[in-house]
């Protein structure tokens, strides 16, 4: 599944340093700015993470089967570099 949500994609962004280097470029310092928080995720999300290998997120307007909504989950996703867990919706 492709996503093309601008406000999806920030979830998938690398963390880049501060300054760049020598030559101007800012390089990656984390593969990933957002986490989501694994060991505080309950026990039936975590389950079907394992099984499945995803959660289907109930965003807007999506009216297909989902796990959770986006409100159930925002809060276990921490940004890495404030280690602050999202409070946005999207």
């Amino acid at each position: 599944m492709a996503v093309d949500n601008p406000k999806v994609l920030k979830y998938c962004q690398p963390q880049f340093e501060d300054t760049p280097d020598a030559d101007g470029v800012y390089k990656v310092y984390r593969r990933r700015l957002w986490q989501l928080r694994w060991d505080d995720l309950p026990t039936p999300a975590k389950n079907k993470l394992k099984n499945n290998g995803f959660l289907t997120i109930k965003v807007g307007t999506y009216s297909g089967s989902y796990d959770y909504t986006w409100s159930q989950v925002k809060g276990y996703i921490r940004n890495l570099k404030t280690n602050l867990d999202e409070t946005e919706d999207i």
